[in-house]
């Protein structure tokens, strides 16, 4: 199992790499186009109440401002309430008209405005709308900002066997590692506009307009909307899904072959425990079962005693032979009860044994009538 894990973290890491690449380009993006906006509304707060004469710069102050901003392709300037340009340094001969949505944009964020990737002048451009501060005519400055400066960030991060991608808000490309040429400013693919929909960061598996199968992690930017998408090739990912497979399945056998060596030990151990019961309740009965021999034995002993001694007694007095030969039997009867009781009670407690020769031959003489009576006329006592 661990080993499968190993080999499933290999294509997560390169996920989770694709996921910190997609942040950091949209990190650098917003960095970059936080400077634009500030240096925007320091052209903005110039404009400010100043007469517009010129629809268009002298060709040295468009030079200047070439110089200045490098990464501008231009700017016009439009009144938010005629929607009608009055100043553009755009080349072309004719004066941009504002798009209908860019007013929308700005009214309803009533503030500067980072929009999408559009044509403007026949060139892809990024938009950023920067009201003019407190100037009655409600003018708007929008420049058009070069793609290429994305592009260059988008490089940073230079994908291995994939294809890193820039899209505005509605899924067009601004930055593409691939065909940057051809695509900028196109749709991206389904794959692409369908994560551009759910917004936030995540992943899909799709396929790039190259035909490369991937998956993809991205990260949308909360300053514009744009998103940065960063696909791997899908066999980076997928490479060790079969060994892994093949791994979990041996670690699964053995881990059955384990729980089944576990189960058998536990039972095992169980049995031997349940035998040790047995054997201590055992003990315990025999234990118990000894002790009330023993306590019977001890009385039994006690008026063995008594009997024998009146018996003696008896046996002295008694002028009769007769009579004193079965009071000599009856003594003998005690005496034997007698032993078997010492025997009784040397089994059911510790005791001192007594070591004695004795007459086998003769105890089982003097056994014998009584062991006839015991077991019947069925059995004869020979010895």
């Amino acid at each position: 199992g661990l080993v499968a894990l190993v080999a499933w973290e290999g294509g997560q890491a390169a996920m989770r790499k694709a996921t910190e690449d997609a942040r950091h380009i949209i990190e650098r993006v917003d960095s970059e186009l936080q400077k634009e906006m500030r240096s925007l509304a320091a052209v903005a707060r110039r404009i400010r109440g100043v007469p517009i004469a010129q629809p268009r710069p002298t060709p040295g102050d468009a030079a200047f401002n070439s110089e200045l901003f490098p990464q501008w392709i231009g700017s016009i300037i439009w009144s938010l309430d005629s929607g009608e340009t009055v100043f553009s340094s755009l080349p072309g001969e004719e004066l941009p008209a504002p798009s209908q949505s860019w007013a929308d944009k700005v009214r309803t964020a009533n503030g500067p405005v980072i929009d999408g990737i559009e044509f403007v002048a026949g060139q892809p451009s990024v938009l950023v709308h920067t009201p003019v501060p407190n100037d009655p005519r409600r003018l708007i400055l929008t420049t058009a900002l070069r793609p290429e400066e994305f592009q260059e960030i988008l490089h940073s991060r230079p994908p291995k066997d994939g294809v890193n991608a820039l899209v505005d808000s509605r899924g067009h490309f601004i930055a593409r590692s691939r065909d940057f040429e051809d695509r900028v400013g196109t749709p991206a693919t389904t794959y692409v506009m369908d994560a551009v929909g759910r917004g936030g960061e995540g992943s899909y598996r799709g396929r790039t307009w190259e035909g490369l199968q991937n998956y993809s992690a991205y990260f949308t930017s909360a300053l514009t909307g744009w998103s940065a998408h960063v696909a791997i090739a899908e066999h980076l990912v997928d490479a060790s899904t079969p060994w892994a497979v093949w791994v979990a399945i041996g670690g699964g056998l053995l881990s059955l072959l384990l729980a089944g060596g576990l189960v058998w030990l536990v039972r095992r151990d169980a049995e031997r425990r349940h035998h040790a019961e047995r054997s201590l309740a055992n003990a315990r009965r025999v234990e118990t079962l000894g002790r009330l021999t023993g306590g019977i034995a001890h009385d039994f002993n006690n008026m063995l005693t008594v009997i024998i001694g009146g018996l003696e007694r008896a046996r002295r007095r008694s002028a009769d032979i007769g009579s004193s030969k079965e009071v000599g039997m009856a003594l003998q009867a005690a005496q034997r009860a007698a032993t078997l009781t010492r025997s009784l009670l040397l089994y059911s407690r510790p005791q001192s044994a007594q070591i004695d020769t004795i007459d086998l031959g003769g105890c089982v003489r003097e056994s014998a009538e009584t062991i006839q009576r015991t077991v019947g006329p069925t059995y004869k006592i020979e010895h």
